[in-house]
């Protein structure tokens, strides 16, 4: 005879990367991206475009100063500790 215990847990973390508008502009001034010859002021107000690899667009809120960007994704981790025992004696 063979009884199994069944233990499933699940680990869920959630990540965030967040980007300022003065995060972008810095990239775009800075000396190896230099848009608009390393220009762009903080008052620059930009459009955010959601770009799908089919090449649909959506155009998203102005991006300006104070404004912050937020990429979130989640990591689930399904771990199945089940036990399997054998020979059991159930006399």
């Amino acid at each position: 005879m063979t009884a199994k215990k069944r233990k499933i847990s699940r680990d869920e973390q959630t990540f965030e990367l967040s980007l300022e508008h003065s995060d972008i502009r810095d990239l775009m001034n800075d000396p190896q991206v230099l848009l608009d010859g390393g220009g762009i002021a903080s008052t620059q107000v930009m459009t955010v475009i959601h770009r799908k690899a089919g090449g649909s667009e959506s155009r998203l809120k102005e991006f300006s100063d104070g404004d912050t960007i937020v990429f979130t994704f989640k990591k689930i981790d399904i771990i199945d500790n089940t036990t399997t025992y054998t020979d059991v004696d159930i006399s």
